[in-house]
């Protein structure tokens, strides 16, 4: 079972561009900054590290998805720029 969801692994097939907006868009690079520090801190919950309710560790994972679906739309509009 994979804990970590980091987005290049999410969406392998757009790596290249998740690299070039992260490298060009500041905006961007923080919203995927903010998705792999909700990410990381999922899974340290999840492995027991670090504790949480329930209500936290769901309202944490419901961001996580937030920020997953609109970097997603951000990488999908980059995509069909080019």
């Amino acid at each position: 079972m994979h804990l970590h969801h980091p987005l290049l692994i999410e969406f392998a097939n757009y790596r290249e561009v998740i690299r070039k907006l992260s490298d060009e868009r500041t905006d961007f690079r923080e919203l995927a900054n903010e998705y792999h520090a909700i990410d990381r801190q999922v899974c340290r919950i999840e492995r027991a590290f670090e504790p949480a309710t329930d209500l936290e560790t769901e309202t944490l994972k419901k961001k996580r998805l937030w920020l997953k679906d609109l970097l997603y739309h951000e990488i999908l509009k980059a995509t069909a720029a080019h």
